[in-house]
This record gives structure tokens, C-alpha cells and sequence, in this order.
């Protein structure tokens, strides 16, 4: 059996606070394989959010290992893991974070290594694949919820990272709107990238393949049949 794309075992991170010491992640164990989509479920305050972070390679945890695509990255430098993140992690963030004064595209290019004319083409491309050519000139306030969201999974898609991250990637948007944007999910997954969804959506759970379910900073393995059913 081939090596996971993403492994993480015996992840933990706390926080010391005014009063006391706040555990935000314990045993934050997972496997994420290439070509399979992961829902990391859980209630605010779970813990998930922590591990997504820490698997971006944006926060650093008290202990544990990660390894994704063959590297042990929390042994890697701050300089090092900058890289490690641009070439191998596409990260979705719950609010978007586009920028307001640039159109859908120039968002998307924004992270390309391949200069303004090779990072527009490429934009021009994912955006094409999101089905979003006829808005690539429109800055995010033109544009819905939905398509704001599309347009942050085609900047994660940029530069054609192993694993995408998405923090509730769905979670502003109509049923019909969350069944197009999870299309373009699998058809990212069924190009051979793993990709793990942070969320609370038992309907997300159960389009995804595997289901990790984040309680007070544990982490259970299960199927979404096993979600479905319980």
C-alpha cells in the first residue's frame, strides 16, 4: 500500500491563558491518502480549526509529527516551511480572504511563482474549470457567496498542490450552491490531491469518503455511512 499523503500523529497544542492553561489539540492523530476527501467534523471549539492550521504549516504544535508528501515538516524552518506550503499545501479559509481591490483573477495569480503573464493564464485556466471565465474581471464585492468560494478554491488550486485544506467551505452557501462547489471538490480529489474539509455539515460528512470526527481535541477515524447512520 502506498505511503499517506498526510500523517499526523500525536499532535498537541495549549495555550496559556490569564487564568489557566487552554488545550486546544490532543492526539490530533489522521491519514489523509491521495485522491480521497477527508471531513474533519466536530463542534466549535473541537479542535479542528487548531489541526487544520497546524497541518497548513501556520501554527506550530507543543509535540507530535506530521508528515506530508514524504516530509516530516515540523522539522522543517520557518523559511522552509513558507516554501513547503506554497509548492505542496492549497489552504481555503472560511472567510475567503480575497482581496478586495483585485478581480478574480489577479486573487488567484496573486499566488503563482510563474510572473504576472504566467500566473494570469493559469487563473484564466482554474477559473475556466470552476466555471468562472465570464467573471474573471470582476472584483469579490461583484461577486455571490458561491462564486467568492469558487474563486478561493482556484487560488488553492494555483499551484497545483498534493493537498488542499478547506475551512468550512460551504458553510455560507444555499444547498444547490454547496452541491456545485462540492463538484468541484471531487473533481480536484479525482486528480490525485488529497483534500481534508473542516466542518460542522453532517451533509458534507457524508459526500466525503472518510470521516474524522474532532471531540475535545481527539480525533476518530469512521466512514460517512457510519455518520450517516448515527
Amino acid at each position: 500500500m502506498n505511503a499517506p499523503l498526510l500523517r499526523s500523529s500525536g499532535l498537541a497544542l495549549r495555550f496559556t491563558g490569564s487564568s489557566k492553561d487552554v488545550t486546544a489539540l490532543e492526539g490530533g492523530d489522521m491519514c489523509v491518502q491521495r485522491g480521497e476527501v477527508v471531513a474533519l467534523l466536530g463542534r466549535s471549539g473541537s479542535g479542528k480549526t487548531t489541526w487544520m492550521n497546524i497541518a497548513g504549516l501556520l501554527l506550530r504544535p507543543d509535540s507530535g509529527r506530521l508528515v506530508i508528501d514524504g516530509t516530516d515538516v515540523l522539522t522543517l524552518d520557518d523559511t522552509e516551511r513558507t516554501v513547503f506550503r506554497r509548492d505542496h499545501i492549497g489552504i481555503v479559509f472560511q472567510a475567503f480572504n480575497l482581496l478586495p481591490q483585485l478581480s478574480a483573477a489577479e486573487n488567484v495569480a496573486l499566488a503563482s511563482p510563474r510572473g504576472p503573464r504566467g500566473g494570469l493564464l493559469r487563473a484564466g485556466e482554474l477559473l475556466e474549470s470552476v466555471g468562472l471565465q465570464h467573471r474573471a474581471t470582476h472584483r469579490p464585492g461583484e461577486l455571490s457567496a458561491g462564486e467568492q468560494q469558487r474563486v478561493a478554491l482556484a487560488r488553492a488550486l494555483v499551484n497545483d498542490p498534493a493537498l488542499i485544506l478547506a475551512d468550512e467551505p460551504t458553510g455560507n452557501l444555499d444547498e444547490e450552491t454547496e452541491t456545485e462547489v462540492l463538484g468541484h471538490v471531487r473533481r480536484a480529489a479525482d486528480a490525485g490531491r488529497g483534500i481534508v474539509l473542516v466542518t460542522h455539515s453532517r451533509r458534507v460528512a457524508e459526500f466525503a469518503d472518510t470521516v474524522a470526527v474532532m471531540r475535545s481535541g481527539h480525533v476518530t477515524m469512521s466512514t460517512a455511512q457510519e455518520v450517516a447512520e448515527a
